[in-house]
């Protein structure tokens, strides 16, 4: 199976404010945006992958509320699951825990990408070369499509990292 590890917020959730650097106000996000999920799509449609959350959705939703979520902006595809939460920290070990996520799972995932706003691949090589880094006010716009494919086409040989 094709995985696209994804990150909501900066995605195709696209942030339209950000705190000051003195810390005052808040992030500010437009809610699912129908076109970026078309892009999405689009992505699936050529690669046949299912989604596993790495985002920190994970921590206030549900898949099945993901998935309705998902569907009522036109997803096509499928949310199978969320990355394990390695820590508290939550985006500091992002890598961590997708990796963790696929050794879990090595000898079903044939393919990866991790589509995300935040570099949290932690210096992890297998997981830099799939990361197709987004801008946040952005998001998964028409240019990165195939940046995502090509990702996922990418030989997977999981003997050759640690697990």
């Amino acid at each position: 199976m094709n995985v696209i590890f994804l990150d909501v917020d900066g995605v195709i959730n696209l942030c339209l404010e950000r705190p000051q650097p003195d810390g005052s106000g808040e992030y500010r996000w437009s809610g699912l945006k129908r076109d970026r999920m078309a892009n999405l799509n689009r992505i699936v449609n050529a690669t046949g992958a299912v989604v596993v959350i790495s985002s920190s959705w994970k921590y206030s939703k549900t898949l099945e509320q993901i998935n309705r979520m998902f569907r009522e902006v036109g997803f096509i595809g499928q949310v199978i699951d969320f990355t394990p939460n390695l820590s508290g920290k939550r985006w500091r070990v992002r890598g961590y825990e997708i990796l963790a996520w696929l050794v879990e799972h090595w000898d079903t995932v044939d393919g990866f990408c991790l589509i995300d706003d935040g570099p949290w691949t932690s210096g992890i090589k297998a997981l830099e070369d799939r990361l197709v880094r987004l801008v946040s006010e952005d998001g998964l716009l028409d240019s990165y499509v195939e940046r995502c494919v090509a990702a996922l086409r990418l030989d997977w040989e999981p003997d050759r990292y640690d697990h």
